[in-house]
């Protein structure tokens, strides 16, 4: 069931907010704007739907998303390129049948605690979550944005409710850093959740990853998403180490066909088939070192003159825009045939694109 929302942005000039809008998101997220019936512009994704509307009060944004509480995560999106227009609207945004409470935790924070440790495959760290909300459990959702204090082993302070349907996200020492991670495991009779976290070691969730211990929590807002890839005949799905439990999932829920390759990030070919499941599908490991600079001319190769049905990657930002040049430059896919997704970005701290 879907739920949604709407807000009216009191503007002089809607017209040119909305375009200001479109350039935004459609910069940020490499997405574009489709046109409704009504005249009105719109982007979907994933069950996902951010619609603007031209009013002669203002500009009418109206938000889908597949539960309620992936709401906030939209509301907060709004409220962010709202502001790169005027703070002030930012804060004044009011939204229709708004049920969180003004300083109150947001509706899809939780409380995760560190049950166990492990290592899937090199270069990769599980971490076992348990969360006691049987809610949470119920979602569809692939990601969960985990947060942390900025300054490691100070006492959290977590983010609240503010009036305008976003997060308060806490400032100065009380900060937090957070990043969105793949959920690779589930088992709800436990309550209990597995994410795997690159061991790249130079990031705070990379670290707090590797040296976790059982007992210790973190806090956890989500699940959003999905996995976004269609069956296919023949296909590309490539990955680092950040989108590995990604493409996994995909495994788990898609169909393929026998041209249907895996590209990834792993340390020989044996540890990405055991990592994967073992798919009955040929697969290329690229070593941490050689894959940046291997990956564009491996997606090529492995099609061997072919266009496949689907393409996909999931990873770093520049790695990421080197691919979708292969999707749609020389494989020739178009919206719908392929996605290449950034997941981090050298330098940037907590990027989520």
């Amino acid at each position: 069931m879907t739920s949604t929302t709407h807000t009216l942005l009191q503007v002089d000039a809607p017209e040119h907010a909305l375009s200001a809008f479109q350039k935004h998101i459609e910069a940020d997220h490499e997405v574009t704007f489709e046109t409704a019936p009504d005249g009105g512009r719109y982007v979907e994704n994933a069950g996902f739907r951010i619609a603007f509307k031209v009013e002669d009060a203002g500009l009418r944004i109206t938000i889908s998303a597949p539960l309620p509480d992936m709401l906030v995560f939209i509301k907060e999106a709004v409220a962010k390129h709202v502001a790169e227009l005027d703070a002030d609207l930012a804060r004044n945004l009011r939204w229709t049948g708004e049920t969180a409470i003004v300083g109150d935790l947001p509706e899809n924070f939780r409380v995760g605690e560190v049950t166990n440790r492990a290592t899937p495959m090199q270069g990769l760290v599980r971490v076992t979550l348990k969360i006691a909300d049987a809610a949470f459990f119920g979602s569809p959702g692939l990601h969960i944005k985990i947060m942390l204090p900025a300054i490691a082993g100070r006492s959290p302070s977590w983010p609240r409710m503010g009036a305008n349907g976003a997060p308060i996200w806490p400032r100065g020492e009380d900060a937090l850093h957070a990043r969105y991670i793949t959920i690779i495991g589930s088992r709800a009779s436990d309550g209990e959740i597995d994410i795997d976290v690159a061991a790249h070691g130079d990031g705070l969730i990379s670290s707090w990853a590797m040296n976790c211990e059982v007992g210790q929590q973190v806090g956890i807002m989500g699940p959003i998403g999905s996995v976004e890839i269609p069956d296919a005949e023949t296909a590309v799905l490539a990955a680092d180490l950040t989108a590995l439990p990604t493409v996994a999932r995909a495994l788990a829920h898609g169909r393929f066909g026998p041209k249907a390759w895996i590209i990834g990030e792993a340390p020989d070919e044996g540890a990405l088939r055991a990592y994967l499941g073992d798919p009955d599908l040929p697969v290329l490991a690229l070593a941490t070192d050689a894959f940046s600079t291997r990956l564009s001319a491996a997606a090529q190769e492995v099609m061997n003159g072919q266009t496949p049905d689907f393409a996909f990657f999931a990873g770093e930002f520049s790695d990421a825009q080197a691919l979708r040049k292969v999707f749609k430059g020389t494989f020739g896919l178009g919206k719908g045939q392929q996605l290449s997704v950034p997941y981090w970005r050298h330098g940037t701290a907590g990027f989520e694109d």
